[in-house]
C-alpha cells in the first residue's frame, strides 16, 4: 500500500528549477529558440546572481494542509508582487508577505471559506525573522513556513509559539 504523510499547519514548497521569488517565471512565454533564454533557464541558480536576468522555466509547487483542505498552488509574478493560483481551484484566499528588496517570501496569509485566517511564517518585522521559516540547504531560499497565528471570525486570535531547547 502506498501513502503519503503531509505535515499539517505549514506551507511547504517544492522548488522546481530555481526559486521563483529570486528567478522570475513571468516571461515563460518567450520562445525556446532564443539561445540567451535557453541558457538563462538551463543555468544553475548558483551560476546566476539573484539580481541578474536569471529566469526560471517552471513554477514552484506550494502545498498547504489545513483542517478540511489539502491544497496546492503556484505563485505568478505580476511585475511587483505574487498572486496565488490554486490547483485545482479551491475556496482559499492565499496572499504572500513578499519582500521585493530581499527577493524573499517571509510568510503567507490563508483565509478559508469560513473566514478563518491562518498566518504562516514571519511577518518580516520581528528580530526572529526565520523562527517560523525553514530554509533550503543553501540557506537562501525558504521552503517551509510554519503556522504562527490563527484569527477566527470576530477577531479571536490564537498565537502559536515555537519553543526550542
Amino acid at each position: 500500500m502506498d501513502g503519503s504523510l503531509f505535515p499539517g499547519f505549514r506551507i511547504s514548497c517544492t522548488i522546481m528549477g530555481k526559486a521563483d521569488e529570486r528567478f522570475k517565471t513571468n516571461n515563460m512565454t518567450n520562445t525556446g529558440n532564443d539561445p540567451d533564454y535557453v541558457v538563462k533557464i538551463a543555468s544553475p541558480a548558483s551560476d546566476i546572481d539573484g539580481n541578474s536576468l536569471g529566469i526560471d522555466g517552471q513554477f514552484d509547487i506550494f502545498s498547504v494542509h489545513l483542517p478540511g483542505h489539502d491544497n496546492s498552488f503556484i505563485l505568478k509574478f505580476n511585475g511587483t508582487s505574487f498572486t496565488s493560483v490554486n490547483i485545482p481551484d479551491a475556496p482559499l484566499q492565499i496572499t504572500t508577505n513578499y519582500n521585493s528588496t530581499l527577493s524573499s517570501i517571509s510568510g503567507f496569509s490563508v483565509i478559508d471559506e469560513k473566514s478563518v485566517q491562518y498566518i504562516f511564517g514571519s511577518d518580516g518585522t520581528t528580530a526572529s525573522t526565520n523562527q517560523y521559516v525553514e530554509m533550503s540547504s543553501n540557506l537562501i531560499d525558504p521552503t517551509g513556513w510554519m503556522l504562527r497565528q490563527i484569527i477566527l471570525p470576530g477577531g479571536i486570535t490564537s498565537l502559536i509559539s515555537i519553543i526550542t531547547k
